[in-house]
């Protein structure tokens, strides 16, 4: 078992804010732009917000090894969940990592647009920006789909042998 302090709580030495919690409220939730992120993309949220102690906001450190290693997700995950978060404008990167002389290498530095940096206000870039819409494909917006052979359009069946005849290109039914 870990040490404890004198409120009964869990001090882990490796991860002293592991037993922080991270606030998201009702409203930042809300935000279409947080419904539109890949859920990959809103772990690394939380984990980039619990590496924000109130006051370093611009500095929070949080190499791709770093957060794939807090995560549990894949170092590429990671990448492009930053991506992802970036372009949305949850983020900004103040200072690109670097590996340093002898093998010291730093961890990029970024700021979190909900909260402000130093006495700047919080941007909020995130509430500026159109989420890009994930559309279904386009077999299932146009005439039915693989799964479910209803004309969207028209609400009829579609005929099994065009269904099938459309699935595969070379036509394997013939109508009788």
């Amino acid at each position: 078992m870990g040490r404890h302090d004198k409120t009964g709580r869990t001090k882990d030495a490796k991860r002293p804010w592991a037993s922080c919690h991270v606030e998201l409220n009702n409203g930042f939730r809300q935000e279409a732009a947080w419904k539109a992120l890949k859920p990959s993309a809103r772990v690394v949220y939380v984990e980039l917000k619990s590496l924000y102690n109130g006051f370093n906001n611009g500095k929070v450190e949080g190499s791709e090894r770093r957060l794939a290693k807090l995560t549990g997700l894949g170092k590429n995950t990671v990448s492009r969940a930053l991506e992802e978060l970036q372009e949305a404008g949850f983020i900004v990167q103040m200072k690109r990592g670097v590996l340093g002389i002898e093998g010291n290498g730093k961890g990029t530095l970024w700021r979190l647009t909900e909260l402000g940096c130093l006495s700047d206000r919080p941007t909020k870039d995130f509430r500026k920006r159109q989420p890009k819409n994930r559309t279904p494909h386009p077999e299932w917006t146009q005439g039915g789909s693989k799964m479910d052979p209803v004309n969207a359009a028209s609400g009829s069946r579609m005929d099994p042998v065009k269904h099938l005849n459309r699935l595969f290109p070379a036509p394997i039914l013939d109508p009788i």
